[in-house]
Order: C-alpha cells, then sequence, then structure tokens
C-alpha cells in the first residue's frame, strides 16, 4: 500500500511539474515535490531500520495543512482528490513512525475524510448549478412562489459560471 501511494504520488507532481496545469502555483507545486523527496529518504531509512538524522516536522505540517487547503478552497477533479489521500496516508505514516505529531495527525485525518466527499461535493455542486441553470432557463413558467428564491438562484449562476 505504501509502495503504491508513493508511486501515485510521485507520477502525479511528475505530470503536474511537466503540464501546466492550474491546480497549484509553481510556489506550490515545488513545496510539494521537496517535501514529498524529503518525506520518501526519511521513510527509506526507517523502512531499511536507520534513524532519521534531521527531522523537519514544520516542513511536513505545512505540506499536511497545505493538502487540507486544497481541498477547501478548490474544487477538484477525482485525480487530485486521489493524490491528497495518497500523500496524506503517506504523511501520517510518516508522522505515526517519527514524531506523533498532533497537528499533522489532525490535518491528515481531516484532508483523508474530505477526499472520501470529494465526489460528491463535486457531483452536488454541478448539480446545483444545473438546477439553476434550469431555474434560468424556465423561470417563467413556473408558478409565482418560485420568484421567492429567485435571487438565491442568481448568485448560484454567477457563482457556477465564474468556476
Amino acid at each position: 500500500m505504501l509502495e503504491d501511494n508513493k508511486k501515485l504520488v510521485g507520477d502525479f507532481l511528475t505530470k503536474m511539474s511537466v503540464t501546466n496545469q492550474p491546480i497549484f502555483d509553481n510556489e506550490e507545486l515545488q513545496y510539494l515535490l521537496n517535501s514529498y523527496s524529503n518525506i520518501s529518504k526519511d521513510i527509506d531509512i526507517l523502512v531499511e531500520g536507520g534513524k532519521i538524522a534531521n527531522i523537519k516536522v514544520a516542513m511536513v505540517q505545512d505540506t499536511a495543512r497545505l493538502l487540507v487547503k486544497f481541498m477547501v478552497e478548490k474544487s477538484l477533479p477525482e485525480d487530485v482528490c486521489d493524490f491528497v489521500k495518497a500523500f496524506g496516508e503517506i504523511i501520517y505514516n510518516w508522522n505515526t513512525n517519527t514524531v506523533n505529531d498532533p497537528d499533522i495527525d489532525i490535518y491528515c485525518k481531516v484532508a483523508y475524510k474530505m477526499t472520501e466527499l470529494c465526489g460528491v461535493m463535486n457531483k452536488s455542486r454541478l448539480a446545483m448549478i444545473e438546477s439553476a441553470r434550469h431555474m434560468r432557463d424556465y423561470g417563467s413558467w413556473y408558478q409565482p412562489s418560485y420568484e421567492i428564491n429567485l435571487e438565491h438562484v442568481r448568485r448560484l449562476l454567477d457563482d457556477g459560471d465564474s468556476k
């Protein structure tokens, strides 16, 4: 499982660094690449039975926080949700076998729970946008009671069209 997650995360970060997709800005991507490299080296040392000389807790905390930030602030495609889930599991395992930092633990659990809801949230958002468009297109055919929510529908349409 760990090797599968490492491959998924490594492949995803490599793909992101080669393609110019607007999911992460360059600074975030470089930080994730750096962090992944350091965490992978630490895990390899632990697997071989060694002791990590320089544990970078702050870097791992920031990485875990960044994963949660992605889940909260952006509407992410499923492959990015899979990346966040896999990277969060790697960080969680690293934390469990090194410092047992409670902040890292919480960030990883939150990111994991949010990835479980990723598909549901995206489908719900799309369904709401479609409903709002339907209301806009057929609004004149509805009974007057629907007019109460038209302002809310307009806001949904504006928000949906801007994404």
